[in-house]
């Protein structure tokens, strides 16, 4: 929140934003569209059947905001538990100078674990082919601290993902079970463990209902035309 935001939220006829806790701003102006997810590219996949390795799939910017080494620390421990491989994917790469540092250390945390094949770090993927990692994955796991509903975790859930994550503004979308404690690795331990119990069809009905893009464009006709 800055005085620019605020005197445009004077200006404006219609204040649009995808989600109400992402936006500092109460008026009567506010219109929530969801957030746009195209169900024709994020469909419910079928996983691809697969018994050598237990995946871990997260997409975003790499940035400590995103809370990855905490997520890396514990695709580690994850593997000791399982007694079979982990993958960790990370789809994303670094934007700001501080990011590419923070990338160098998650790296060199591997190296001094000699884990170094355990994360994959894949960077920049066209919006268009995420669905192929989804496809890929188990579980989608997310540990950002940024606030608001990361739309990245809305696209894994489109596609069919079971999705664990600490983001405290999944509360009041996501059951109980695909939200653990930020920072707690027994909790997140716990909801892997039983990530089979995790309703795919019904968190999809979320995204179908609330965030689709034909709702969310015609949401924003209704108020512009």
């Amino acid at each position: 929140m800055n005085w620019k935001l605020k005197l445009s939220s004077v200006l404006v006829n219609n204040i649009f934003t995808a989600h109400q806790d992402g936006l500092p701003i109460k008026s009567d102006k506010v219109i929530v569209t969801g957030h746009g997810i195209s169900l024709d590219v994020f469909n419910f996949n079928k996983k691809e059947e697969k018994t050598d390795s237990f995946c871990l799939l997260t997409v975003g910017r790499v940035a400590e905001s995103k809370n990855l080494l905490f997520l890396v620390k514990f695709a580690i421990i994850l593997q000791q538990k399982l007694g079979k491989p982990v993958k960790f994917v990370i789809v994303g790469e670094p934007y700001l100078e501080d990011d590419k540092a923070y990338l160098a250390k998650l790296k060199q945390y591997l190296q001094e674990k000699k884990e170094e094949n355990m994360v994959e770090f894949v960077g920049k993927v066209a919006h268009k082919d995420l669905p192929e990692y989804h496809k890929k994955a188990d579980i989608f796991l997310n540990a950002g601290r940024t606030g608001g509903v990361d739309k990245a975790v809305l696209e894994a859930v489109a596609s069919g993902v079971p999705v664990i994550t600490s983001n405290f503004t999944f509360k009041n979308l996501l059951p109980s079970e695909c939200i653990f404690k930020d920072e707690d690795t027994q909790d997140l331990t716990n909801k892997v463990m039983n990530y089979k119990n995790i309703d795919t069809q019904k968190i999809r009905n979320i995204v179908l209902e609330n965030h689709n893009l034909k709702n969310t464009v015609k949401k924003i006709l209704e108020k512009i035309i």
